[in-house]
């Protein structure tokens, strides 16, 4: 669905970052239109936010992405310092 083979050859990390950023907005499309089921898309979403995370753990609007996708995905708990999970960075 998602050209993943851009990412590979796109230099720069802020670079990458907006064509990550990309990817979810891509991800996310095909997810309304239903092209991809809702496991598809989770599993997908989760992997580019752990990239960007690690790409910039001070990035606020990656933070921002990472709450919504961890309140989507049921585990909002793990928003609180301490917590369980990739959200434990707040």
């Amino acid at each position: 669905m998602v050209n993943k083979t851009v990412a590979a050859r796109v230099p720069g990390v802020r670079r990458q970052k907006k064509h990550k950023i990309m990817e979810l907005m891509q991800y996310y499309e095909a997810f309304r239109t239903k092209k991809i089921s809702a496991s598809s898309w989770m599993k997908e979403t989760g992997e580019l936010i752990e990239e960007l995370v690690h790409m910039d753990e001070r990035d606020l609007a990656v933070k921002l992405f990472q709450a919504q996708f961890l309140i989507t995905s049921g585990r909002a708990n793990d928003l609180r310092p301490g917590g369980q999970g990739t959200g434990g960075a707040f």
